[in-house]
């Protein structure tokens, strides 16, 4: 559950997908639980007057009170995707190889000759903090300073920020040659916003994305982007949980490999 992006999120869609697939086959069912019911008074004894075994959280936080009711309960939990790393201490979680996704993105990117490359991010997230260090990493192991205008913060699956972004890059004395947006739905929006501004993807300017979501891989050129295999990380949240369930006792942080997709979206010097 995530009460502010909901279950229509591209990625999420998918981890729900595996996650329902893999409890049917071991005999459970799943109760989605809406915001209204997170706001609830007496949340914990609602729950558990439902008879629920544990609680799939997808982008957990502790900004809101129903969140840190359910982290503080004896509630079995595993979170996909933390936002905030002290979650980590509460809760099982599953992640992708942010780190390791973005650091060989870049690292794609570099090698194909561009340097003035700037990366679009997401909110102050645990996973923005990952692939904001893949991406220093790969800068440095290739040799090329960093300034600070190569990172810009940005907003997940936010297209009016993007397409602020997009003015504000352009406008620069010296545009970037290519941009990495914090996520695919925003690269998919780029692709039009620019191509509204006359420019070629994968020739007047380079666009990457992070996700593997369906859409991108429809687009004209495809999305350069970092795979996340999401239906791998919903069956392994409900093994997770059902472990939890039945007992296990010891908190885990999985990382489930990714797979960088290069395409003509990036341009080869």
């Amino acid at each position: 559950m995530d009460e502010n992006l909901g279950y229509a999120h591209y990625l999420f869609s998918e981890v729900l997908n595996g996650f329902a697939l893999r409890v049917d086959e071991l005999g459970y069912e799943i109760l989605l639980i809406s915001q209204k019911t997170l706001e609830m008074k007496d949340l914990i004894l609602h729950l558990k007057s439902k008879r629920l075994g544990g609680v799939l959280i997808l982008s957990g936080h502790l900004e809101s009170e129903g969140m840190r009711k359910i982290y503080d309960s004896d509630i079995p939990t595993v979170t996909v995707d933390p936002r905030d790393d002290r979650i980590l201490k509460l809760s099982s979680c599953i992640s992708s190889q942010n780190y390791e996704g973005m650091f060989r993105l870049t690292e794609n990117i570099i090698g194909k000759g561009h340097k003035n490359i700037v990366y679009v991010t997401g909110e102050d997230y645990y996973v923005t903090a990952e692939r904001k260090r893949g991406f220093l990493g790969a800068l440095n192991s290739s040799g090329i300073e960093f300034k600070d205008d190569m990172i810009v913060k940005g907003n997940y699956y936010n297209l009016k920020s993007a397409e602020r972004i997009i003015d504000d890059l352009l406008s620069r004395q010296t545009p970037p040659s290519c941009i990495i947006f914090s996520d695919d739905y925003c690269a998919v929006h780029a692709y039009e916003v620019l191509r509204a501004r006359n420019k070629i993807i994968g020739e007047d300017i380079s666009v990457a994305g992070f996700d593997g979501i369906e859409l991108g891989m429809h687009m004209q050129p495809k999305v350069t982007t970092v795979m996340q295999n999401a239906i791998k990380m919903g069956r392994l949240a409900a093994d997770t949980l059902v472990s939890s369930i039945c007992g296990e006792k010891r908190r885990v942080y999985t990382e489930i490999e990714t797979e960088v997709v290069a395409t003509d979206s990036v341009l080869r010097f």
